[in-house]
Order: structure tokens, then C-alpha cells, then sequence
């Protein structure tokens, strides 16, 4: 019964280390030269299967911008042959954006040069919001439609922190209570002896 009560809190605690989170807090800034705007944005996305290149699939995003509320991630356009997919859209009639939605962590490009395209609530000319990686290290922010005239592109600072799941918290309790117990029985044993 001893080496249950050890062998339990170190398995949960290995769980909890072995175990991959996979949302992630973002933040950009940037200026607008074009039309002398501060570029801002931040919230958290959620990343689900890796591609066989290592790139994560962006699954959903939430956040504020200076454009207003992200609603989402595009999910328009026909997809292009390659892993990861990438996809050329249209919306609101006439511009268009390559993208793919993926993410690789840890990279001095997380995004590939399609990158990750989400929608705001204020609508046109924000609407879409792309942000891609140039080159490592730098990334543009684009918006609105390029065939009509308000396209526009910024270079932006890009940062993305891995955030932990809640229950991690909880399992990680949970496995340090049942640790703690077992070292206070053994000792009890030891000094009975």
C-alpha cells in the first residue's frame, strides 16, 4: 500500500509536465505610417494538431484590437496543396489574402508568410486582419482588400506566451497533497521503527 500511496503523486505529476497547453496569450503593436495609426492588439489562441512540418493549426482565436473585437478566424477561400494548407480568399467582394492558420512555437517565425487571418467587429475597411512573418523576427499586419484601394501593411512587434490550462492547477494540487501525505506517513513509520 506504501509504494501506491508514492507511486500515484508521481504519476500525476509527471501527467502534468508530459502534458502539452495549448493556447497561447498574444500581443502586437505597431504604427501605421499610411495613416498615422497606433496598431495594437492582444488575447489568447488555441492551437489543435501539428502539421507534418511542425506548425501547429490555429483552431480559434478571441482578443481586442484597435479595430475592435476579433469575432474569429476567416475560414473563407479554396485551399492551396501544401502541408500546412494554405488558402487565398476573397471577402467583401474583390481583395484577397493567403493564409494557413499556423503556428510553430519556439520559432524565430512562428508564422509562415501566409500566416494567421481572423475577422473584427468594426468591419471594412479591417476586415480581414492578417498577420505573417517577413522574415525571422519581423512580421507585417495587414487589413481591408487590396483590389480596392485600402489595403494597407505595417511591420508590428509580435509576442506569444504559452499559457497553462486551469486544470493543470488543480491536477498539479492534487498530485503535491498526495506527495506530502506520503512523505508524512513514511516519516511516522521511520520514527516508529
Amino acid at each position: 500500500m506504501q509504494k501506491f500511496a508514492l507511486v500515484v503523486p508521481a504519476l500525476l505529476l509527471l501527467g502534468v509536465f508530459s502534458a502539452q497547453a495549448d493556447v497561447y496569450a498574444f500581443s502586437y503593436t505597431g504604427y501605421n505610417s499610411v495613416e498615422k495609426i497606433t496598431i495594437y492588439g492582444s488575447g489568447t489562441f488555441t492551437t489543435g494538431t501539428a502539421y507534418s512540418d511542425g506548425y501547429l493549426r490555429i483552431i480559434s482565436i478571441t482578443g481586442t484590437t484597435e479595430a475592435g473585437t476579433i469575432t474569429g478566424l476567416d475560414g473563407s477561400g479554396g485551399g492551396v496543396d501544401a502541408d500546412p494548407p494554405s488558402y487565398y480568399t476573397s471577402s467583401d467582394g474583390g481583395g484577397a489574402y493567403y493564409y494557413d492558420n499556423a503556428f510553430l512555437p519556439g520559432s524565430p517565425t512562428p508564422f509562415t508568410n501566409n500566416g494567421l487571418l481572423f475577422e473584427v467587429s468594426s468591419g471594412s475597411p479591417y476586415t480581414p486582419i492578417n498577420i505573417f512573418s517577413v522574415a525571422p523576427g519581423l512580421y507585417e499586419y495587414s487589413y481591408g482588400e487590396s483590389n480596392t484601394g485600402s489595403f494597407t501593411a505595417a511591420p508590428i512587434t509580435f509576442t506569444a506566451t504559452l499559457t497553462p490550462e486551469p486544470g493543470m492547477y488543480g491536477v498539479l494540487a492534487v498530485g503535491m497533497i498526495g506527495l506530502l501525505l506520503s512523505v508524512t506517513k513514511y516519516r511516522r513509520r521511520c520514527r516508529q521503527l
